[in-house]
């Protein structure tokens, strides 16, 4: 078993991880072009960006798309974006570990 402290760090890392967009697949698929299109250059050019450039827990451009959902073309960018609040839901990493080892 963990110390306490590494428990704490593994978590606040798993946080981080989980809140990130680039490692949410339906984001990255299907919100692609509408970050192109309705958020600053500097966004998109971070979700192409590797964790060694910007570093986990990269959730800007699903806040810009958030700002702009009545702008937001693709119907599944959409219902992404318009269900899920990120830092206000619990992180889907987490949710999913716990699903799987319940």
């Amino acid at each position: 078993m963990l110390p306490e402290e590494c428990r704490d760090a593994v978590a606040a890392w798993r946080q981080l991880r989980s809140l990130d967009v680039r490692l949410d697949h339906t984001f990255v698929a299907n919100c692609d072009d509408d970050v192109r299109s309705l958020c600053h250059e500097d966004l998109y050019d971070s979700m192409l960006a590797g964790p060694d450039v910007e570093p986990f827990g990269l959730s800007e451009p699903f806040d810009c798309l958030r700002s702009h959902l009545d702008q937001v073309r693709d119907p599944t960018c959409r219902r992404c974006v318009g269900l899920g609040v990120r830092g206000d839901r619990e992180p889907v990493g987490l949710v999913h570990e716990r699903s799987v080892g319940a």
